[in-house]
């Protein structure tokens, strides 16, 4: 079975002469803001075109030009308009007891990255309350992070290092 070309290999090759609307369209997906009505939203609060360009460091011409783009392709319309921003508690996990495993992958995009770790934790007797995969299509050095209800163990580090596919780990 061939498999599906990515939703951001698309974009990319659609923008690859316009490195500001291909940073910006980063900006937006990292961050899941959706495009509905030629509006910008996190989930169902409008963001002013000025606001994303001033984030995105592109003039607030290229975010209406692309919204617009946008608006008006009926694929990428019905992908943007159903794109919501999600909690992310890595920054807040130590102030709530909880643990955070950050893992750099050899590769990727290889299968099994988080069933193998999970795993691992699971034996550790620790519950994951998160589950964070960066998209390699989308950051250059994508992590994967697994927030856990306790800290972690010291002996499961080593356990975690001896999967083939991890490049580093860090725990927090």
């Amino acid at each position: 079975m061939a498999k599906l070309v990515s939703f951001m290999k698309i974009l990319l090759e659609r923008y690859k002469d316009k490195p500001a609307k291909v940073k910006l369209i980063k900006k937006l997906i990292s961050y899941g803001l959706s495009i509905k009505d030629g509006s910008i939203y996190c989930n169902d609060i409008e963001i002013p075109y000025v606001s994303i360009a001033r984030a995105a460091e592109v003039d607030q011409r290229v975010v209406k030009s692309l919204v617009k783009e946008i608006s008006s392709d009926p694929f990428l319309s019905n992908v943007f308009s159903k794109l919501k921003a999600t909690v992310n508690m890595i920054s807040v996990a130590s102030e709530l007891g909880y643990g955070v495993i950050e893992i750099t992958a050899k590769d990727p995009k290889e299968e099994g990255i988080v069933a193998a770790v999970s795993s691992l934790i699971s034996s550790a007797k620790l519950s994951i309350k998160q589950v964070i995969a960066e998209d390699p299509d989308i950051y250059e050095e994508p992590k994967l992070y697994i927030i856990t209800d306790g800290q972690i163990q010291g002996d499961l580090i080593p356990k975690i290092k001896q999967i083939s596919f991890v490049k580093s780990i860090t725990i927090y």
